[in-house]
């Protein structure tokens, strides 16, 4: 089933939960209603139906509140778990896109690179293999985050984060080395709290933004005060090419630029990543370029 086929009927299910929800609470009102006019009659009388009256009047008040109670809570978790139950299948559905959308370039490279080095390595210099097998583990790379990518789009709303002491300089000096053709300059220091895989992935698609579309040599971090004691600033930027567009429409899902540009999948995961994590993140430009000033919460 299609989605957009899906979302219809999930909005026909939900408008039927609704109109039950507000028919039967209409119908229990109007019994309790009906019961406590019954009960009134029933006073009126006097004599030997006051005491009836007061008991039924007594099982009324407690018994029909307690239907109305339960009928609108029995509604609204219904219609929680229809509208649950349409997210997870929005979820799943641009998770396949994604994937689907994603690998198909890379993959294709994968095979055409694969099939050039089993001839390569026949009639070509060793620097010739050299290039072609550099290229080949850029391509392994590029394929293994957009996986990533993929999974976390498809599992943000309920992944689990496993938030840890983290200092900035120690993870750069590590997590730079996998970042060979980008010289990463930090200025100043912080220690943050988040999960170690989230700060991988951020800063995994920050860099390959700025190495395949902004064709940088360099990345420049510099750790800024904050007004909050709980959020420091990480202003992000790289020596790249001139962004070409508007950096509003950055870090919306399949918001693409022009033709040459990707899915906006990486910045969008990068946003909804550092949102998770309790941070924030605004996409700018200075000096022309494209360039990010990043939120994370402070370390205790």
């Amino acid at each position: 089933m299609s989605f957009s086929r899906f979302s219809k009927l999930q909005t026909l299910k939900i408008f039927l939960a609704i109109f039950w929800a507000l028919f039967t609470s209409a119908l229990a009102i109007w019994w309790y209603m009906f019961g406590i006019r019954q009960v009134a009659e029933l006073r009126n009388l006097g004599g030997e139906f006051l005491a009836q009256a007061e008991r039924s009047e007594k099982m009324l008040r407690y018994e029909g509140l307690a239907l109305i109670g339960l009928l609108l809570a029995g509604s609204s978790w219904l219609i929680w778990l229809l509208h649950r139950e349409y997210k997870h299948k929005k979820l799943l559905e641009e998770f396949f896109m994604t994937f689907t959308h994603e690998l198909r370039t890379p993959l294709a490279s994968l095979k055409l690179q694969s099939e050039s080095l089993a001839i390569a390595f026949d009639n070509a210099s060793s620097a010739d293999l050299k290039k072609l097998l550099n290229r080949l583990i850029a391509d392994t790379e590029r394929l293994g985050l957009k996986l990533d990518n993929s999974l976390y789009l498809s599992t943000l709303a309920e992944a689990k984060l496993f938030a840890e002491k983290i200092c900035l300089s120690e993870f750069f000096k590590f997590f730079g080395e996998r970042w060979p053709s980008l010289k990463i300059n930090l200025k100043g220091d912080a220690h943050c709290y988040i999960d170690n895989r989230v700060l991988e992935s951020i800063f995994n698609n920050l860099f390959q933004n700025s190495l395949i579309h902004g064709k940088a040599t360099e990345v420049f971090l510099d750790v800024a005060a904050n007004d909050t004691k709980k959020l420091f600033q990480l202003n992000y930027s790289d020596n790249g090419a001139e962004f070409q567009g508007e950096p509003k429409g950055l870090g919306v899902l399949f918001a693409r630029r022009g033709t040459t540009s990707g899915s906006a999948i990486g910045l969008y995961v990068v946003k909804k990543l550092i949102q998770k994590s309790g941070g924030q993140v605004e996409f700018v430009l200075r000096g022309g370029r494209l360039a990010a000033n990043i939120s994370l919460p402070v370390a205790a």
